[in-house]
């Protein structure tokens, strides 16, 4: 049996189920006159809900597969999933006893499982990595578009649909934008200055305004302990970071339900409620600090610089690790 299509088959369904389950959820709370806020995290607590019932998660030596298995694709060149499910998942899989196991198991069973898994995990993945995408469709109750993928060439927030629902659920914008094009020709700076600040604040996504507000708090927190080797945050940077994270709706931290907020997960547990993985955590560490960097943000790009060079660092050991155990 070809192990590649029974993980591309059921990959692909997990992919179509878990679009299905978050689309299915949106509109039912829309129904319900629910806010996006609410609506968001509900959803993303139903998908993370169907990971923790797969086989995957609730048992440890297959969870311990799913790591190895995600380790390992950086291996290869080309055929990454084909060859590490051949060579690496083929001997982990064949060193596990029965008893590690669940009763009647077999590999196509474990491929069916882990396939089904990582498709659900990548659906999650990117809604919460493009909730603002899915905000504004939620917000005009216009789900006629609605798809979860991931845009290789480009960023979502630079897709044509993404502006579209911008124009449409900001219209004033527009108008904005219009007055700045006629204004630069007259060169009126305060304008100009505008629409500069606005751009700033559409080039970070909800997920990287929330690690950067946790990062603001932590350096402040670390300053006002006297940490050795704190950083302090001046005035100017601390407003830019205000106005780059625009807190217009608290809602979903006011409520009785605060703590299963995604804005609460994220400022109390940081990149690690975002996702799981190392080296997914480094690639959005690479993504935002480049962005603290091209605003000015010296002392959050110097924190941020800080904790990405020792998750690096981690990464590196463990593939050395992984290497050693060969």
């Amino acid at each position: 049996m070809d192990y590649l299509d029974t993980y591309n088959k059921y990959y692909n369904l997990a992919l179509e189920n878990g679009e299905a389950i978050a689309r299915q959820s949106l509109e039912s709370l829309k129904k319900e006159k629910r806010n996006s806020n609410f609506a968001y995290n509900r959803t993303l607590e139903l998908l993370e809900t169907h990971l923790g019932v797969n086989i995957i998660s609730k048992n440890e030596s297959l969870t311990n597969l799913e790591r190895y298995f995600e380790n390992s694709l950086s291996k290869y060149d080309e055929d990454h999933i084909e060859l590490v499910l051949k060579n690496e998942i083929t001997e982990f899989y064949n060193k596990l006893s029965t008893n590690q196991l669940p009763q009647n198991y077999s590999f196509i069973l474990m491929i069916e499982d882990l396939a089904n898994y990582r498709g659900l995990k990548e659906i999650a993945r990117l809604f919460r990595n493009q909730s603002t995408l899915y905000d504004m469709m939620y917000k005009l109750n216009d789900f006629g578009r609605f798809k979860i993928e991931n845009y290789d060439n480009i960023h979502y927030e630079d897709t044509p649909l993404f502006n579209e629902l911008r124009k449409r659920l900001y219209p004033s914008n527009n108008n904005i934008e219009t007055i700045v094009d006629t204004s630069e020709k007259q060169k009126n700076t305060n304008e100009n200055i505008m629409t500069d600040n606005t751009k700033k604040n559409e080039d970070f996504s909800d997920i990287e305004k929330g690690l950067l507000l946790m990062t603001t708090y932590k350096i402040l927190e670390e300053y006002n302990k006297d940490t050795e080797g704190a950083l302090k945050i001046e005035c100017t940077e601390f407003y830019k970071v205000l106005s780059i994270v625009n807190l217009n709706d608290i809602s979903s931290l006011a409520g009785d339900n605060y703590k299963n907020s995604f804005n609460y997960r994220i400022l109390t547990s940081g990149i690690e409620y975002v996702d799981k993985e190392l080296k997914t955590q480094d690639a959005i560490f690479d993504i935002l600090i480049s962005k603290t960097k091209k605003s000015k943000l010296r002392s959050v790009t110097k924190y941020l610089s800080k904790k990405s060079t020792l998750l690096k660092a981690k990464i590196a050991l463990n593939e050395k690790k992984a290497k050693n155990s060969k």
